[in-house]
């Protein structure tokens, strides 16, 4: 399965926000960078969570969505699986984006992208510099047709974290299994020989 850190407003007065781990209740609308090889999944480069709202819903938590162009594809071809008669799919689309920066060693031992540093204490210098990559968590919610909201991510980890069970890497294929999978096989024989007692009896 899958958890995930979100904010919300303490109250639907305030702009006060609290952030809150949530479970992902449906693994299955979870689409995770399969390249990803870290048990939390801090590698991942990104992630895609889907879920289906009703047409209803859809319209009122987005007013300002064009849905003139759903309903001109509705149920058609590659566009079925994003729009039917009763619902809307939407997307949240976490991606990690880079950029080229300039790594900055101070002689106070600190160090930082040279962008960010502002003006130098007095008595600091730039004692090394490397060219090196920063890295950006985007956020976006959409739908087949357009962008509903977008956002940047404080951090550097893409915030859904995998659940998994044993996993087992045989030549690149990764099989991934739960406490119960090697014991289905004594259960099924346990399972027999009651029942067998039982017509016995």
């Amino acid at each position: 399965g899958y958890f995930r850190l979100v904010t919300e407003y303490t109250s639907e007065d305030s702009f006060e926000q609290d952030i809150k781990f949530k479970s992902i209740r449906n693994p299955m609308t979870v689409y995770f960078d399969p390249s990803s090889e870290e048990p939390d999944g801090s590698d991942a480069k990104f992630c895609i969570i889907s879920v289906k709202l009703s047409k209803e819903q859809f319209r009122r938590e987005y007013p300002n969505a064009d849905m003139a162009g759903f309903e001109a594809v509705s149920g058609q071809g590659d566009f079925s699986d994003w729009i039917d008669d009763l619902f809307v799919r939407v997307a949240e689309y976490y991606y990690i984006d880079y950029e080229d920066a300039t790594v900055c060693l101070l002689s106070n031992g600190q160090s930082g992208y040279k962008d960010e540093l502002g003006k130098l204490p007095p008595g600091v210098t730039i004692v090394k510099e490397r060219a090196g990559t920063r890295c950006k968590v985007k956020w976006c919610k959409l739908t087949g047709f357009e962008i509903l909201e977008s956002a940047d991510i404080p951090g550097k980890f893409i915030p859904v974290f995998p659940v998994y069970g044993d996993e087992l890497d045989i030549e690149g294929k990764v099989i991934r299994s739960g406490l119960i999978r090697n014991a289905k096989d004594p259960a099924r024989m346990y399972n027999y020989w009651a029942s067998a007692e039982t017509e016995v009896v």
